[in-house]
């Protein structure tokens, strides 16, 4: 909903460290880290972002697919 705090698209509003970058994020973790499409030259991959540092901590997957599969309650 758009009332929500982690809305998708006011992320990516406020998050000016992606304007320009190749980075597209795509999920929200409860600490306000973000879960990205990270797309390369030829490559597609799904990153996560640490909102403190303001960096890519690590690859986590290769695609949406592998990353709801990766999800559990």
């Amino acid at each position: 909903m758009e009332e929500d705090t982690s809305f998708i698209l006011d992320i990516i509003n406020d998050t000016e460290n992606f304007t320009g970058s190749n980075l597209v994020p795509i999920a929200e973790d409860p600490f306000g880290n973000l879960f990205c499409y990270s797309f390369g030259e030829n490559t597609c991959e799904i990153v996560f972002w640490n909102h403190e540092e303001g960096t890519i901590n690590k690859h986590v997957c290769n695609n949406f697919e592998e990353l709801m599969a990766m999800l559990h309650e």
